[in-house]
């Protein structure tokens, strides 16, 4: 039996188990998914179709990304936003994407990003003598581009991981300059 045609999305017999074939935003593969589990032989037809139905219900409800996103993407939906919204910070904010975020993450697949990665980045940075409230800085830049991953259309991720925050209190300045000095 035919598959259907191309960019379509619908039910397909292989053998004597349905399949299903449908396509996420931002793909250019077909997802294919076999209807057969343990509670459902997948011989049923009406089952592929309720199950074709879900996937799309997914996608339309954004539990469903197309998972091909690095992180370097990500921060450069960040710095756009910056840059459209003319934030006065966009070049620190720039500086530091280019040299402390990209080299740690851009190459990741933004599906993939863990707790320890991002722990593992903290460790690195204060070891290397930065503030916590520098590292601060580099994670709110890290967050936001996570978000607004999540908020684009189609979206390119659907979670957001948790992304920890340091506590500044040992970096308060001390003392004040006078004009003599």
């Amino acid at each position: 039996m035919p598959k259907g045609e191309r960019r379509t999305s619908r039910p397909y017999l292989r053998g004597n188990i349905w399949w299903i074939q449908y396509f996420v935003p931002g793909e250019k593969r077909p997802r294919r998914e076999s209807v057969k589990t343990e509670t459902c032989p997948g011989t049923d037809k009406n089952d592929a179709i309720k199950l074709l139905t879900k996937r799309w219900s997914e996608i339309d409800n954004r539990q469903v990304s197309a998972g091909s996103a690095t992180v370097a993407d990500l921060l450069d939906l960040f710095l756009t936003d910056q840059m459209q919204n003319k934030r006065a910070s966009y070049r620190s904010v720039e500086g530091f994407v280019r040299i402390h975020l990209k080299p740690a993450f851009g190459k990741v697949r933004a599906a993939d990003v863990t707790s320890i990665m991002i722990s593992r980045f903290i460790t690195a940075k204060q070891s290397a003598g930065r503030s916590n409230g520098s590292i601060n800085r580099y994670l709110a830049s890290l967050r936001r581009a996570f978000i607004l991953g999540r908020e684009a259309l189609p979206p390119l991720i659907t979670i957001v991981p948790k992304i920890p925050k340091l506590d500044e209190s040992g970096d308060i300045r001390e003392g004040f300059l006078e004009h003599d000095e």
